[in-house]
């Protein structure tokens, strides 16, 4: 039997959605205004990773805009909305290096 776990009790208002990078390094919170991105070391663990202050990330206007996800290679999240004709926007990320 599988059980959740609660790992961490965010502060952020309205969040929508939410996606961990393929790497398993960042995660995206997205809320119906703005993202916020949380980066996780090597060999850390994801309730260590969430305590500290997220990266902010500038979002485009969605109505409903309630899904969104990393690039497989991690260099952009994509977004989409309940909106008809569904949008889908593409948004490039910082490189951290």
């Amino acid at each position: 039997k599988r059980t959740a776990t609660l790992v961490a009790s965010l502060p952020l208002p309205l969040a929508t959605a939410a996606d961990i990078s393929a790497d398993g390094r960042r995660m995206l919170v997205a809320t119906y205004l703005d993202g916020y991105e949380y980066s996780r070391r090597k060999d850390e663990s994801w309730k260590d990773a969430l305590s500290r202050k997220p990266r902010a990330v500038s979002l485009p206007r969605r109505a409903q805009g309630e899904a969104a996800c990393y690039a497989a290679d991690g260099r952009a999240i994509y977004l989409t909305s309940e909106k008809l004709p569904t949008p889908l926007w593409e948004l490039p990320l910082q490189n951290e290096e």
